[in-house]
């Protein structure tokens, strides 16, 4: 999974995007645990927009900001 203030959050695998979609339409409150290591990465297919979750991390607020840059090309599945 990528991460990215643009684009969301990614993964490169169509049919986990699909699964994940559908688990965080139907929950009233969704999370993504994601390292720094997945910051600034965006990947074929868009599983949902970054405001749409809360995301639980390893790193602090000021840490992400200087990891989670705009910009990044991709496309959606």
């Amino acid at each position: 999974m990528g991460v990215d203030l643009s684009y969301g959050y990614t993964t490169p695998d169509e049919e986990e995007a699909m699964i994940k979609k559908i688990a965080i339409n139907k929950s009233n409150q969704a999370y993504v645990l994601a390292d720094s290591s997945k910051f600034a990465k965006v990947s074929l297919c868009k599983v949902a927009d970054f405001h749409q979750v809360t995301m639980v991390t390893n790193t602090t607020k000021e840490q992400s900001r200087l990891t989670l840059p705009y910009g990044r090309e991709h496309s959606s599945c």
